[in-house]
C-alpha cells in the first residue's frame, strides 16, 4: 500500500528488497521534490542496495537459524 509521506514529492523511486527465494522483504524508497530527479544510474546504483540489504537480511535470518540449530543440539546432548 503506497504512503504519501510528502506532499512536495515530485519523484519517487521504489525498489523492492528480495530474500533468497525472490520473495519481496522490504522496499527501498527515494524521494525528490524536482520533477524526473532521478536517472538511469540513479535507479542502478538503488538496484545494488536492495541487493545488499537483501544479503543482509538473508545473511541475518541464516545466523539465527544456525544458532538455533545449536540450541536444539546443546539440548539433545543434555538429555541423551
Amino acid at each position: 500500500e503506497y504512503r504519501e509521506l510528502f506532499a512536495s514529492t515530485q519523484s519517487e523511486v521504489a525498489v523492492p528488497i528480495r530474500d533468497d527465494s525472490g520473495r519481496v522483504r522490504a522496499v527501498l524508497n527515494a524521494e525528490w521534490d524536482q520533477r524526473d530527479a532521478f536517472s538511469e544510474s540513479d535507479l542502478a546504483v538503488m538496484e545494488c542496495m536492495a541487493a545488499l540489504c537483501g544479503n543482509l537480511l538473508n545473511r541475518s535470518e541464516q545466523a539465527r537459524r544456525e544458532e538455533a540449530l545449536i540450541r536444539i543440539g546443546s539440548s539433545l546432548d543434555t538429555v541423551m
